[in-house]
Protein backbone atom coordinates (compact mmCIF):
# COMPACT_ATOMS: atom_id res chain seq x y z
CA UNK A 1 0.00 0.00 0.00
CA UNK A 2 3.17 2.05 0.19
CA UNK A 3 4.20 4.75 2.86
CA UNK A 4 2.44 5.09 6.04
CA UNK A 5 2.06 8.78 6.02
CA UNK A 6 0.18 9.35 9.59
CA UNK A 7 3.19 9.26 11.99
CA UNK A 8 2.36 6.91 14.55
CA UNK A 9 -0.46 4.17 14.77
CA UNK A 10 -1.98 3.20 17.99
CA UNK A 11 -5.40 1.31 18.73
CA UNK A 12 -7.47 2.76 21.61
CA UNK A 13 -9.77 -0.08 23.24
CA UNK A 14 -12.83 1.67 24.29
CA UNK A 15 -15.37 0.85 26.99
CA UNK A 16 -18.00 -1.85 26.06
CA UNK A 17 -20.46 1.08 24.93
CA UNK A 18 -18.71 2.07 21.83
CA UNK A 19 -21.34 1.82 19.02
CA UNK A 20 -18.48 0.03 16.37
CA UNK A 21 -16.54 -2.93 16.62
CA UNK A 22 -14.02 -0.53 14.97
CA UNK A 23 -13.25 2.68 13.95
CA UNK A 24 -10.05 4.13 11.54
CA UNK A 25 -8.70 7.92 12.70
CA UNK A 26 -5.97 8.99 11.38
CA UNK A 27 -3.04 7.83 14.11
CA UNK A 28 -5.55 5.99 16.49
CA UNK A 29 -7.84 3.50 15.39
CA UNK A 30 -10.80 2.89 18.06
CA UNK A 31 -11.70 -0.74 18.99
CA UNK A 32 -14.52 -2.75 20.66
CA UNK A 33 -13.04 -4.77 23.97
CA UNK A 34 -15.41 -7.48 22.05
CA UNK A 35 -12.70 -8.07 19.70
CA UNK A 36 -10.05 -9.10 22.26
CA UNK A 37 -10.59 -13.09 22.77
CA UNK A 38 -7.36 -14.02 23.69
CA UNK A 39 -6.84 -15.90 20.59
CA UNK A 40 -6.36 -13.32 18.25
CA UNK A 41 -9.55 -14.56 16.21
CA UNK A 42 -10.56 -10.95 15.47
CA UNK A 43 -7.34 -9.36 14.81
CA UNK A 44 -8.41 -8.91 11.11
CA UNK A 45 -10.78 -6.44 12.09
CA UNK A 46 -8.14 -4.30 13.66
CA UNK A 47 -6.22 -5.06 10.35
CA UNK A 48 -9.34 -3.58 8.50
CA UNK A 49 -9.04 0.18 10.41
CA UNK A 50 -5.50 -0.20 9.97
CA UNK A 51 -5.72 -0.21 6.17
CA UNK A 52 -8.31 2.73 6.52
CA UNK A 53 -4.79 4.47 7.10
CA UNK A 54 -4.58 4.12 3.20
CA UNK A 55 -8.25 3.62 1.97
CA UNK A 56 -10.04 6.20 3.28
CA UNK A 57 -8.04 8.96 5.26
CA UNK A 58 -5.66 9.03 2.57
CA UNK A 59 -7.79 8.40 -0.16
CA UNK A 60 -11.57 9.02 0.34
CA UNK A 61 -14.69 8.54 -1.94
CA UNK A 62 -16.07 12.50 -2.54
CA UNK A 63 -20.24 10.92 -1.96
CA UNK A 64 -22.13 8.16 -0.82
CA UNK A 65 -22.95 6.70 -3.53
CA UNK A 66 -19.32 5.37 -3.73
CA UNK A 67 -18.38 4.60 -0.35
CA UNK A 68 -17.48 0.73 -1.58
CA UNK A 69 -13.88 2.36 -2.69
CA UNK A 70 -13.48 2.84 0.83
CA UNK A 71 -14.86 -0.18 2.21
CA UNK A 72 -14.66 -2.95 -0.76
CA UNK A 73 -11.08 -2.09 -1.16
CA UNK A 74 -9.99 -2.22 2.06
CA UNK A 75 -12.12 -6.00 2.76
CA UNK A 76 -9.76 -6.39 -0.44
CA UNK A 77 -6.73 -5.33 0.98
CA UNK A 78 -7.82 -6.87 4.43
CA UNK A 79 -8.13 -10.45 2.61
CA UNK A 80 -4.85 -10.28 1.02
CA UNK A 81 -3.45 -9.59 4.52
CA UNK A 82 -5.28 -12.34 6.24
CA UNK A 83 -4.29 -14.88 3.21
CA UNK A 84 -0.35 -14.08 3.60
CA UNK A 85 -1.03 -15.06 7.22
CA UNK A 86 -3.68 -17.70 7.71
CA UNK A 87 -3.27 -18.66 4.19
CA UNK A 88 -5.49 -18.36 1.27
CA UNK A 89 -7.95 -21.08 2.36
CA UNK A 90 -8.94 -19.27 5.46
CA UNK A 91 -9.23 -15.91 3.62
CA UNK A 92 -11.64 -17.67 0.43
CA UNK A 93 -13.73 -18.97 3.60
CA UNK A 94 -14.11 -15.33 4.66
CA UNK A 95 -15.04 -14.47 1.36
CA UNK A 96 -17.88 -16.75 1.85
CA UNK A 97 -18.57 -15.34 4.62
CA UNK A 98 -19.28 -12.02 2.99
CA UNK A 99 -21.14 -14.01 0.32
CA UNK A 100 -23.52 -14.68 3.52
CA UNK A 101 -23.94 -11.38 4.50
CA UNK A 102 -24.88 -10.24 1.04
CA UNK A 103 -28.05 -12.61 1.08
CA UNK A 104 -28.96 -11.01 4.46
CA UNK A 105 -29.19 -7.69 2.75
CA UNK A 106 -31.02 -8.97 -0.19
CA UNK A 107 -33.17 -9.85 2.24
CA UNK A 108 -33.37 -7.08 3.89
CA UNK A 109 -33.67 -4.52 0.97
CA UNK A 110 -34.80 -6.59 -1.86
CA UNK A 111 -33.11 -8.13 -4.73
CA UNK A 112 -34.49 -5.46 -6.84
CA UNK A 113 -33.82 -2.45 -4.46
CA UNK A 114 -30.97 0.33 -5.32
CA UNK A 115 -29.54 -0.40 -1.78
CA UNK A 116 -27.97 -3.77 -2.84
CA UNK A 117 -26.20 -1.72 -5.58
CA UNK A 118 -22.64 -0.64 -5.49
CA UNK A 119 -23.68 2.80 -7.02
CA UNK A 120 -27.20 3.30 -4.88
CA UNK A 121 -29.91 6.46 -5.12
CA UNK A 122 -29.38 8.46 -1.74
CA UNK A 123 -31.67 11.19 -3.51
CA UNK A 124 -33.95 12.24 -0.49
CA UNK A 125 -32.66 9.62 2.19
CA UNK A 126 -30.22 9.12 4.67
CA UNK A 127 -27.15 7.33 3.43
CA UNK A 128 -27.01 6.12 7.37
CA UNK A 129 -30.76 4.49 6.86
CA UNK A 130 -29.63 2.09 4.71
CA UNK A 131 -25.94 1.20 5.78
CA UNK A 132 -25.23 -2.23 4.82
CA UNK A 133 -22.30 -4.59 4.46
CA UNK A 134 -23.40 -4.66 0.91
CA UNK A 135 -19.96 -1.65 -0.30
CA UNK A 136 -18.13 -3.93 1.60
CA UNK A 137 -18.74 -7.48 0.53
CA UNK A 138 -20.12 -6.28 -3.45
CA UNK A 139 -17.09 -3.47 -3.17
CA UNK A 140 -14.73 -7.08 -2.56
CA UNK A 141 -15.91 -9.39 -4.75
CA UNK A 142 -15.60 -7.01 -7.37
CA UNK A 143 -11.70 -6.13 -6.80
CA UNK A 144 -11.20 -10.14 -6.10
CA UNK A 145 -12.95 -10.58 -9.82
CA UNK A 146 -10.94 -7.97 -11.07
CA UNK A 147 -7.66 -9.52 -9.63
CA UNK A 148 -8.49 -12.63 -11.45
CA UNK A 149 -8.21 -10.73 -15.04
CA UNK A 150 -5.31 -8.99 -14.36
CA UNK A 151 -3.27 -10.84 -12.30
CA UNK A 152 -1.97 -10.37 -8.32
CA UNK A 153 1.26 -8.62 -9.15
CA UNK A 154 -0.33 -6.31 -11.50
CA UNK A 155 -3.04 -5.53 -8.66
CA UNK A 156 -0.68 -4.98 -6.06
CA UNK A 157 1.10 -2.34 -7.99
CA UNK A 158 -1.80 -0.72 -8.65
CA UNK A 159 -2.77 -0.03 -5.44
CA UNK A 160 0.60 1.05 -4.42
CA UNK A 161 0.79 3.53 -7.27
CA UNK A 162 -2.85 4.62 -6.41
CA UNK A 163 -2.49 5.64 -2.94
CA UNK A 164 0.40 7.49 -3.91
CA UNK A 165 -1.18 9.31 -7.01
CA UNK A 166 -4.49 10.16 -5.38
CA UNK A 167 -3.16 10.96 -1.81
CA UNK A 168 -5.01 13.82 0.17
CA UNK A 169 -7.78 13.55 -2.36
CA UNK A 170 -11.49 12.73 -2.69
CA UNK A 171 -12.48 10.56 -5.79
CA UNK A 172 -15.53 9.54 -7.70
CA UNK A 173 -15.91 6.05 -9.42
CA UNK A 174 -14.48 7.27 -12.23
CA UNK A 175 -11.48 9.14 -10.89
CA UNK A 176 -11.35 5.28 -10.30
CA UNK A 177 -11.98 3.45 -13.23
CA UNK A 178 -10.26 5.78 -15.57
CA UNK A 179 -6.69 5.52 -13.28
CA UNK A 180 -6.94 2.05 -13.34
CA UNK A 181 -7.23 1.49 -17.27
CA UNK A 182 -4.54 3.69 -17.85
CA UNK A 183 -2.50 1.79 -15.29
CA UNK A 184 -3.42 -1.63 -16.44
CA UNK A 185 -2.61 -0.60 -20.35
CA UNK A 186 0.47 0.84 -19.10
CA UNK A 187 1.68 -2.69 -17.52
CA UNK A 188 1.05 -4.69 -20.18
CA UNK A 189 -3.00 -5.49 -19.76
CA UNK A 190 -5.15 -5.48 -22.78
CA UNK A 191 -8.02 -3.57 -23.76
CA UNK A 192 -9.46 -7.21 -24.03
CA UNK A 193 -9.17 -7.97 -20.75
CA UNK A 194 -10.15 -4.25 -19.46
CA UNK A 195 -13.12 -4.79 -21.75
CA UNK A 196 -14.47 -8.05 -19.64
CA UNK A 197 -14.88 -6.02 -16.44
CA UNK A 198 -19.13 -4.90 -17.18
CA UNK A 199 -18.32 -1.52 -14.40
CA UNK A 200 -21.99 -0.96 -15.92
CA UNK A 201 -23.51 -4.43 -14.19
CA UNK A 202 -21.20 -4.04 -11.23
CA UNK A 203 -21.93 -0.60 -10.24
CA UNK A 204 -25.88 -0.75 -11.20
CA UNK A 205 -27.34 -3.94 -11.35
CA UNK A 206 -29.44 -4.78 -8.01
CA UNK A 207 -29.09 -8.37 -6.24
CA UNK A 208 -26.54 -10.53 -6.12
CA UNK A 209 -23.05 -9.76 -7.42
CA UNK A 210 -22.89 -10.07 -11.47
CA UNK A 211 -19.88 -12.68 -11.44
CA UNK A 212 -19.78 -15.46 -9.51
CA UNK A 213 -16.02 -15.70 -7.42
CA UNK A 214 -14.79 -19.46 -6.93
CA UNK A 215 -13.82 -19.64 -3.54
CA UNK A 216 -13.86 -22.89 -3.25
CA UNK A 217 -11.58 -24.08 -0.15
CA UNK A 218 -10.60 -27.17 2.48
CA UNK A 219 -12.91 -25.61 4.81
CA UNK A 220 -15.91 -25.13 2.89
CA UNK A 221 -15.63 -29.02 2.21
CA UNK A 222 -15.27 -29.13 5.72
CA UNK A 223 -18.63 -27.46 6.81
CA UNK A 224 -20.26 -28.83 4.07
CA UNK A 225 -19.88 -32.73 4.97
CA UNK A 226 -20.36 -31.38 8.94
CA UNK A 227 -23.61 -30.04 7.99
CA UNK A 228 -25.17 -32.79 6.06
CA UNK A 229 -24.55 -34.86 8.81
CA UNK A 230 -25.83 -32.64 11.49
CA UNK A 231 -29.31 -32.01 9.50
CA UNK A 232 -29.40 -36.09 9.57
CA UNK A 233 -28.84 -36.01 13.41
CA UNK A 234 -25.59 -38.16 12.78
CA UNK A 235 -24.03 -36.14 15.62
CA UNK A 236 -21.01 -38.50 16.23
CA UNK A 237 -17.85 -37.75 18.06
CA UNK A 238 -16.16 -37.31 14.96
CA UNK A 239 -18.63 -34.46 14.70
CA UNK A 240 -17.45 -33.03 17.78
CA UNK A 241 -14.34 -32.95 17.61
CA UNK A 242 -14.54 -31.46 13.70
CA UNK A 243 -16.49 -28.29 14.58
CA UNK A 244 -14.08 -27.80 18.10
CA UNK A 245 -11.23 -27.76 15.99
CA UNK A 246 -12.62 -25.31 13.60
CA UNK A 247 -11.27 -21.58 13.51
CA UNK A 248 -13.97 -19.16 14.32
CA UNK A 249 -15.16 -18.24 10.02
CA UNK A 250 -15.78 -21.82 9.36
CA UNK A 251 -18.27 -21.91 12.87
CA UNK A 252 -19.64 -18.67 11.66
CA UNK A 253 -20.50 -20.09 8.42
CA UNK A 254 -21.58 -23.31 9.47
CA UNK A 255 -24.35 -21.64 11.75
CA UNK A 256 -24.81 -18.65 8.92
CA UNK A 257 -26.04 -21.71 6.76
CA UNK A 258 -28.14 -23.32 9.47
CA UNK A 259 -30.18 -19.66 9.77
CA UNK A 260 -31.32 -20.67 6.13
CA UNK A 261 -33.23 -23.78 6.87
CA UNK A 262 -36.99 -24.42 6.81
CA UNK A 263 -37.21 -26.24 10.03
CA UNK A 264 -36.52 -25.14 13.79
CA UNK A 265 -33.38 -27.45 15.02
CA UNK A 266 -33.96 -30.61 17.02
CA UNK A 267 -33.53 -30.68 20.65
CA UNK A 268 -30.78 -33.19 20.05
CA UNK A 269 -29.47 -30.20 17.19
CA UNK A 270 -30.19 -27.34 20.07
CA UNK A 271 -28.07 -29.77 22.44
CA UNK A 272 -25.09 -30.25 20.60
CA UNK A 273 -24.71 -26.51 19.67
CA UNK A 274 -25.46 -25.41 23.36
CA UNK A 275 -24.46 -27.84 25.98
CA UNK A 276 -21.85 -30.21 23.93
CA UNK A 277 -19.95 -27.01 21.74
CA UNK A 278 -20.99 -24.47 24.11
CA UNK A 279 -20.78 -21.85 21.43
CA UNK A 280 -21.63 -18.78 24.00
CA UNK A 281 -18.35 -19.06 25.03
CA UNK A 282 -16.89 -18.78 21.80
CA UNK A 283 -15.44 -15.43 20.59
CA UNK A 284 -17.47 -12.60 19.69
CA UNK A 285 -18.40 -13.36 15.99
CA UNK A 286 -19.50 -17.08 16.77
CA UNK A 287 -21.17 -15.71 20.03
CA UNK A 288 -23.18 -13.55 18.25
CA UNK A 289 -24.49 -15.80 15.50
CA UNK A 290 -25.17 -18.77 17.89
CA UNK A 291 -27.15 -16.38 19.80
CA UNK A 292 -29.14 -15.15 16.33
CA UNK A 293 -29.46 -18.77 15.36
CA UNK A 294 -31.27 -20.07 18.58
CA UNK A 295 -33.61 -16.59 18.18
CA UNK A 296 -34.24 -17.87 14.95
CA UNK A 297 -33.80 -21.64 14.12
CA UNK A 298 -35.27 -22.74 18.31
CA UNK A 299 -38.74 -22.73 19.31
CA UNK A 300 -37.46 -23.06 22.84
CA UNK A 301 -35.28 -21.67 25.40
CA UNK A 302 -32.76 -24.20 27.29
CA UNK A 303 -32.11 -23.34 30.85
CA UNK A 304 -30.37 -20.02 31.70
CA UNK A 305 -30.32 -19.51 27.56
CA UNK A 306 -32.59 -16.70 27.73
CA UNK A 307 -29.99 -15.04 31.02
CA UNK A 308 -27.06 -15.72 28.88
CA UNK A 309 -28.63 -13.63 26.23
CA UNK A 310 -29.39 -10.85 28.73
CA UNK A 311 -25.85 -11.14 29.72
CA UNK A 312 -24.45 -10.92 26.55
CA UNK A 313 -26.29 -8.16 25.44
CA UNK A 314 -25.96 -6.32 28.81
CA UNK A 315 -21.68 -5.86 28.21
CA UNK A 316 -22.07 -5.38 24.41
CA UNK A 317 -22.56 -1.92 22.35
CA UNK A 318 -21.47 -2.37 19.22
CA UNK A 319 -24.38 -1.37 16.94
CA UNK A 320 -22.97 -3.61 14.02
CA UNK A 321 -23.51 -7.00 15.39
CA UNK A 322 -26.73 -6.07 18.85
CA UNK A 323 -28.80 -3.96 16.35
CA UNK A 324 -29.83 -7.35 14.36
CA UNK A 325 -29.86 -9.46 17.76
CA UNK A 326 -32.60 -6.84 19.25
CA UNK A 327 -34.55 -7.50 16.14
CA UNK A 328 -34.45 -11.40 16.25
CA UNK A 329 -35.17 -11.13 19.88
CA UNK A 330 -38.51 -8.94 19.24
CA UNK A 331 -39.65 -11.65 17.07
CA UNK A 332 -39.74 -14.51 19.88
CA UNK A 333 -40.64 -12.69 23.08
CA UNK A 334 -41.44 -9.03 22.36
CA UNK A 335 -42.00 -8.08 26.15
CA UNK A 336 -38.59 -9.12 27.25
CA UNK A 337 -36.47 -7.77 23.99
CA UNK A 338 -38.22 -4.39 24.85
CA UNK A 339 -37.72 -4.70 28.54
CA UNK A 340 -34.08 -5.93 28.11
CA UNK A 341 -33.26 -2.37 25.76
CA UNK A 342 -35.01 0.03 27.96
CA UNK A 343 -33.27 -1.30 31.20
CA UNK A 344 -29.71 -0.88 29.00
CA UNK A 345 -30.70 2.66 27.89
CA UNK A 346 -28.16 4.47 29.84
CA UNK A 347 -25.28 1.34 29.11
CA UNK A 348 -25.83 1.76 25.24
CA UNK A 349 -24.47 4.54 23.04
CA UNK A 350 -27.14 6.73 22.20
CA UNK A 351 -27.07 5.64 18.28
CA UNK A 352 -26.88 1.70 19.53
CA UNK A 353 -30.06 2.22 21.57
CA UNK A 354 -31.71 4.83 18.83
CA UNK A 355 -31.18 2.31 16.00
CA UNK A 356 -32.28 -0.85 17.87
CA UNK A 357 -35.61 1.10 18.96
CA UNK A 358 -35.85 1.52 15.15
CA UNK A 359 -35.23 -2.07 14.78
CA UNK A 360 -37.83 -3.01 16.69
CA UNK A 361 -40.36 -0.84 15.40
CA UNK A 362 -39.91 -1.72 12.39
CA UNK A 363 -40.76 -5.55 13.41
CA UNK A 364 -43.63 -4.75 14.82
CA UNK A 365 -44.89 -2.84 11.59
CA UNK A 366 -43.46 -6.25 9.62
CA UNK A 367 -44.03 -9.27 11.77
CA UNK A 368 -46.48 -8.29 14.51
CA UNK A 369 -46.75 -10.95 17.44
CA UNK A 370 -49.31 -11.76 20.08
CA UNK A 371 -47.74 -13.84 23.08
CA UNK A 372 -50.38 -15.47 24.81
CA UNK A 373 -48.97 -16.39 28.69
CA UNK A 374 -51.90 -18.72 29.74
CA UNK A 375 -51.66 -18.24 33.30
CA UNK A 376 -51.80 -14.52 33.36
CA UNK A 377 -53.79 -13.03 30.00
CA UNK A 378 -55.51 -13.82 26.96
CA UNK A 379 -56.11 -12.04 24.43
CA UNK A 380 -59.25 -12.57 23.08
CA UNK A 381 -59.84 -12.19 19.01
CA UNK A 382 -63.14 -11.97 17.56
CA UNK A 383 -64.08 -11.43 13.58
CA UNK A 384 -62.92 -7.44 13.92
CA UNK A 385 -62.27 -5.86 10.89
CA UNK A 386 -59.43 -4.64 12.57
CA UNK A 387 -57.28 -7.14 12.84
CA UNK A 388 -55.40 -8.53 9.60
CA UNK A 389 -54.89 -12.45 10.58
CA UNK A 390 -52.57 -13.05 7.37
CA UNK A 391 -49.83 -11.29 9.59
CA UNK A 392 -50.76 -12.60 12.65
CA UNK A 393 -48.26 -15.15 14.88
CA UNK A 394 -49.63 -16.69 18.14
CA UNK A 395 -47.10 -18.66 20.26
Amino acid sequence: MGNYEWGKYNVLVLPNSFPYSGMENPCLSFCSPCLINGDKSLVDIVAHELIHSWSRNLVTNENWRDFWLNEGITMFLQRKIISMWRGTDYSKMDGILGLSYIDEYLDIFGINSTYSTLHPDFDGVSPDDFFSDIPYEKGYNLMYYIESLVGEDVIENFFKNYFKHFKYQSIDVFNFIDYFNEFCLNNNISKETLDEINWKEWLYQPGKCPVENNFKNQYQEEVENALVKFNKEEIDNDLIETVKNWKHTSKTVFMRSLNKRDNFLSDNQHTFLANTLKLYEEDFLVKTNYYRLILRQTDKFFENEIENLIEYLSNNGALDYMVGIYGDFYKRDEIKAVETLNSLKSFYHKLMYNMSSEEIETMKETFPILTIELKNKCFCLNNSKDVDYSKLLII
